[in-house]
């Protein structure tokens, strides 16, 4: 599935062969899909977020309607809930709060504690595989993490409280450690027990994400840092200007507008997929077995990671 800034989301079948070609008239800034069950279905939109069936494309259940533009939204196959988030009007003080909403995979309304009322600038949001979907927002000069499970959970939980204005939160799948980005620098810690682990392992960075082994990767403009799941330095890789991070088999990052590359998870040697052209955006199957890309606005190329 493609998205572009005029609305239109394209879904193809495994052969290439497109199926449907909605449109969402509020602009476009998430796509998502289900995995897992009987069925599949996938989000698309912006400040309206529509869920449709795969692969006809027809509406499914009632969208969800934000204040601003969505900034993110996950799939949570345990659950099979669909989260999204997005800040204010504005994203300033002063302006609508964010919100964070949830709807089954067949796109059904969700009970407390949805729609959760967010400080303007809006929230980051990860989830576990158990389920636990995670929410980290500023609010006086702090990153608060914070947790709750749909369906189970009517409220959210306190997890962490960090110093800095936060940009980015990861949480590996098992729930046992987490990593947030502030202004502050980058920190990770383990959820169980937050106080007595909270580590700064780098300093302010563009993203961070764990892999399914457990290792966190950092990435910076000019380097990526693998992490062990003891907590200890396994790798450094330079880099020009590191763009996007995704943590597949191996990690993959976009470096400048036309180098993907793959690193070895053992030594971080670096190997580039030719994309061949300018790259606009950077994805992942969940398995991390395929990495897609998609090149000067208009092709959709996909990698095989071995």
């Amino acid at each position: 599935m493609t998205g572009s800034d005029d609305g239109y989301a394209a879904l193809f079948n495994p052969v290439g062969a497109l199926t449907a070609l909605p449109q969402s008239y509020a602009g476009m800034s998430v796509l998502q899909f289900s995995v897992d069950g009987d069925h599949q279905s996938f989000a698309v939109g912006g400040q309206v977020v529509t869920f449709l069936e795969v692969p006809t494309g027809q509406n499914l259940g009632e969208g969800m309607r934000f204040t601003g533009a969505a900034t993110q939204i996950l799939f949570v196959p345990s659950t099979r809930m669909f989260v999204a988030a997005s800040a204010g009007s504005t994203g300033l003080p002063g302006g609508s709060p964010g919100l964070i909403g949830g709807r089954t995979a067949d796109g059904e309304l969700i009970g407390d504690p949805f729609p959760v009322v967010t400080p303007a600038a809006g929230a980051r949001i990860a989830a576990s595989d158990a389920g636990d979907v995670y929410v980290g927002t500023t609010s006086e000069g702090a990153f608060d993490v914070e947790v709750f499970r749909p369906g189970r959970d009517a409220a959210l939980k306190p997890v962490a409280r960090i110093a800095g204005t936060g940009t980015a939160l990861a949480v590996d799948r098992t729930a046992k450690f987490a990593a947030a980005v502030t202004d502050q620098g980058t920190y990770r810690f383990a959820i169980a027990d937050p106080k007595a682990t909270l580590t700064r392992v780098a300093g302010t960075v563009r993203d961070v994400a764990f892999a399914a082994d457990g290792t966190l990767y950092v990435l910076d403009q000019t380097s990526l840092l693998a992490v062990r799941p003891d907590g200890t330095a396994k790798w450094t890789a330079q880099l020009v200007d590191g763009r996007r991070l995704v943590a597949a088999r191996r990690a993959v990052v976009l470096d400048g507008t036309d180098k993907v590359l793959a690193f070895d998870p053992v030594d971080g040697t670096a190997e580039e997929l030719g994309a061949g052209g300018t790259v606009n955006d950077l994805t992942m199957s969940r398995d991390g077995r395929v990495i897609g890309v998609i090149v000067d606005a208009r092709r959709a190329v996909l990698f095989t990671l071995p």
